[in-house]
């Protein structure tokens, strides 16, 4: 009885698939027949084949396109490292400058005695402007 259920299911099965298959190739048919009243599908033995010089031609801007695109990504990482070079400057010329003031401060104290007025460096509004 199981046998008979199996090839009962077997042949659904593959009935199944048949009317699918059969379903795709209407499908394909009509998208051919579409394509070919806009005359934009060309069948892959009528294509034409690309001429020697139009290959050449096409490998020869292909290779321009490569080699500009290489020298681009070459000048892109020689400016990531300026980049980096130069945030490394900012970074010790921003401690030179802290420890300048540092230096300053202990140096001249005098002229550094109104916490209110700060360092060289800190920037405040001008008091005289409200006057």
């Amino acid at each position: 009885m199981s046998e008979k259920n199996q090839e009962a299911d077997k042949d659904f099965m593959l009935a199944t698939l048949v009317t699918q298959i059969d379903e795709l190739a209407k499908k394909i048919v009509e998208i051919e027949v579409l394509c070919k009243r806009k005359d934009k599908y060309i069948p892959h033995h009528e294509r034409r084949r690309p001429k020697d010089n139009e290959r050449k031609r096409v490998e020869g801007m292909l290779s321009i396109i490569l080699h500009r695109v290489t020298e681009h990504d070459r000048v892109l990482d020689e400016m990531e490292e300026n980049i980096e070079v130069m945030k490394q400057m900012i970074g010790s010329h921003s401690r030179s400058i802290q420890l300048l003031e540092t230096l300053m401060g202990h140096a001249l104290p005098h002229l550094y005695l109104q916490q209110n007025r700060g360092l060289p460096s800190d920037t405040m509004a001008n008091p005289k402007i409200g006057v």
